[in-house]
Parts: structure tokens; C-alpha cells; sequence
């Protein structure tokens, strides 16, 4: 009965090993990094989030990232709020660095503008909100135009 019980426990552990062979590289990770840059410059953008699954990261001030622990085919997402970019989702199998990713308007937002003259200012704020702002030393009228 011994030698029974020593053949069945060197049988598990046979097959155990035989399990954790067949998954050798299914555990290995890689990891992706890139700039996010505004649309038609090479103004890095901060504080993007880059999502993976659960793993999160943000850019620096520079527009860098560095997503690591990643494996098998993953999907990588860029999100800051009112804002679009492209490519987004970014599908990655593999390591990869130097990846460009660039910001746009998102679908309810408008790029901010500002314009000064010599004595007043306007603005367009994100939302499409326009504002005016000036001396106001000769009674001009300041109006404040909410364009949606």
C-alpha cells in the first residue's frame, strides 16, 4: 500500500510538472511606451490617462508614458475628459516603444482660442462659450455671446 501511495504522488507531481511546462511563457509580460502629442504639433500632453485592463498610468509633462505587466493581446486606451485621440483603442501583442498618439477635439468639445486687440480680448472656451474682456474706458459694450 506504501509503494501505491508513492506511485500515485510521483504520478501528481509528473503531471504538475508536465502542466507547468506546457504554460512556460504564457506568464511573460511586456511593456508599451509612446508620446501623446496635441493634433499637427509635437506638444507633448500631460496628465492623459493610458488604461490597459486594470493597469493604469498617466503621462508626464512631457507627453511620455510607460505601460508595463502587460500580456498576451491587449488593448491600450487614452482617455482625458472632452478630449479625443487617434489611434484609440490601440491593439498591442507584443513590446513596442516610440508609439504616437494624438489628441483631438472630443465630440462636444471645441479647441480653445484666444485673440487680443489693443484694447479688449476675446476667448473660446472648450465648451464654445465665447468670452470678451477689455479696457472699456470709452462705454463700448461688452457682450457676452454663448454660442452652443
Amino acid at each position: 500500500m506504501t509503494i501505491n501511495r508513492s506511485a500515485k504522488a510521483f504520478g501528481l507531481v509528473l503531471l504538475l510538472l508536465a502542466a507547468l511546462t506546457s504554460l512556460a511563457g504564457c506568464g511573460k509580460t511586456y511593456s508599451v511606451s509612446g508620446h501623446v502629442y496635441q493634433s499637427g504639433t509635437d506638444v507633448g500632453i500631460k496628465d492623459v490617462y493610458i488604461v490597459a485592463g486594470s493597469i493604469v498610468t498617466k503621462t508626464d509633462a512631457t507627453g511620455a508614458f510607460a505601460i508595463t505587466g502587460l500580456s498576451g493581446n491587449a488593448l491600450i486606451f487614452c482617455v482625458q475628459e472632452q478630449w479625443g485621440f487617434t489611434p484609440n483603442p490601440i491593439e498591442v501583442a507584443g513590446e513596442k516603444s516610440g508609439l504616437i498618439i494624438r489628441r483631438t477635439a472630443g465630440a462636444n468639445f471645441v479647441e480653445p482660442m484666444i485673440s487680443f486687440g489693443a484694447s479688449s480680448s476675446f476667448a473660446r472656451k472648450g465648451d464654445g462659450s465665447f468670452w470678451s474682456w477689455g479696457l472699456n474706458n470709452a462705454f463700448q459694450q461688452v457682450v457676452l455671446i454663448v454660442w452652443p
